[in-house]
């Protein structure tokens, strides 16, 4: 069995990237991190099934992060590497820019459901623990952020051309 400081070593990137898209800044990222750690370690016996605490660490996290202070805009993701030429990475740059913006301007329940599922690659019923929402909700939910995001990429897509 896996212990508390293994497994949160383990969840420590994966954590940071989904707290990232509810902070202000990356400062913020780090202590609503330390903050989800910290009361996951106080509660760490409450999960009786290893298997769900994955989900119970992101909820754990969700709640911390709607305390944080609403973030402008995201951060964009990290530039991949290599870097290709330079009207690529700059043409990609942009687009992760929008795509941070758009994700950003999402509200946080749809914010929340998009990147536990596309980013952090949680089951629906997974999610469906971290947001204590019924599983068939996180569907409908998921549908709908989507149609957001997609809607407003098209938005800024036809207003920069």
């Amino acid at each position: 069995m896996v212990g508390p400081a293994e497994f949160l070593a383990a969840q420590e990137g994966p954590l940071y990237r989904f707290l990232r898209r509810f902070a202000a800044n990356a400062e913020d990222a780090r202590d609503a991190m330390q903050e989800t750690f910290r009361l996951a370690l106080e509660n760490w016996d409450a999960v009786r099934q290893a298997g769900a605490r994955r989900a119970w660490l992101y909820r754990i996290g969700y709640r911390v992060a709607l305390r944080l202070p609403r973030a402008p805009m995201a951060a964009p993701p990290e530039p991949p590497t290599p870097e290709p030429g330079p009207e690529t990475a700059l043409l990609q740059e942009e687009r992760l820019r929008q795509l941070a913006v758009a994700l950003a301007s999402l509200p946080p329940d749809l914010r929340a459901v998009l990147v536990l599922r596309e980013m952090q690659e949680l089951s629906y019923e997974e999610i469906a623990i971290a947001l204590e929402v019924p599983s068939g909700t996180i569907a409908s939910r998921l549908s709908r952020a989507r149609a957001l995001l997609r809607a407003k990429l098209e938005g800024i897509t036809c207003s920069t051309h």
